[in-house]
């Protein structure tokens, strides 16, 4: 397929990143697709966020700060962002992850513009260490059939490797502000009432694993809210009872204080990440 002019906006909430966040924005800069605006949004950090975004943002246009005063936490952040980007289509990155394919963009573009009943597509994913040394793989479903198929068992794209139709995004209302630690799944579950999904066979994303994983309560939080939508979702995608099960089982683990069993089969899901 030709080279096509599509914008893309792209949204990267960033708290207490300085570490990272340069390693994120030139994963964006290096991507074959130049026409792209990216938005980072600094969600009150108290170390060098800002100032690190703030030199890129001086040397390429196409990079915008904003900065918030205070924390607002990462739902409201990201639809913010959705609400500010011109692009057709909608991409996520988040500030400790990155691109690690240059043609990630082209790939899901391509892809959007061939199947116009798709509204999200992902990619597989690289799992990275707090080092950025490589630790494993992430493999998703990759037919709408197959997505669907999986749908309520955990979550099947990797969140820092989405594209969605802008449009789509927006007539959903965005993130559900009631669905913290999860308000990447809920959403995608409501994604595949209105649109087909698609994975693209690329490990194109650096996902970051680091040790600052969210607490025993939010884990317990996380998994009771999925059970929540497993439920909410049964006559929209199979295997509800499975699904209920599975998440029962980690809601066991979690209640046990078995943190190191249920933090590897979250790393697996590379669904989301505390933002505070």
């Amino acid at each position: 397929m030709p080279e096509v002019n599509v914008q893309v906006g792209i949204v990267m909430p960033a708290y207490n990143m300085a570490q990272y966040i340069g390693f994120a924005i030139e994963s964006v800069q290096a991507q074959e697709h130049r026409s792209w605006q990216l938005l980072v949004i600094d969600d009150g950090s108290t170390d060098d966020t800002a100032l690190r975004v703030a030199g890129y943002a001086a040397q390429d246009q196409r990079v915008t700060l904003i900065r918030h005063a205070g924390n607002m936490g990462l739902i409201a952040t990201l639809n913010e962002g959705i609400g500010l980007i011109t692009g057709e289509f909608f991409a996520r990155l988040d500030a400790d992850d990155a691109w690690l394919d240059t043609r990630k963009l082209t790939a899901q573009i391509e892809y959007l513009l061939t199947h116009p009943k798709c509204g999200l597509v992902g990619t597989d994913a690289v799992l990275l260490d707090a080092a950025g040394q490589r630790t494993g793989v992430l493999i998703r479903p990759r037919t709408d059939v197959d997505i669907r198929k999986h749908m309520l068992l955990y979550n099947p794209f990797v969140h820092s490797s989405v594209m969605l139709r802008t449009s789509l995004v927006r007539s959903l209302g965005g993130y559900a502000i009631g669905m913290p630690h999860v308000e990447d799944y809920e959403l995608w579950l409501r994604v595949g009432t209105r649109a087909e999904m698609g994975n693209i066979p690329e490990r194109a994303v650096g996902y970051r694993v680091s040790g600052l994983g969210i607490t025993s309560r939010h884990n317990r939080e996380q998994v009771l809210r999925c059970m929540v939508l497993v439920w909410q979702y049964k006559r929209h995608y199979p295997y509800a009872w499975l699904g209920l099960c599975k998440w029962l089982t980690q809601y066991v683990f979690v209640w046990l204080n078995c943190g190191r069993i249920y933090n590897r089969f979250k790393q697996q899901l590379g669904g989301s990440k505390s933002h505070v």
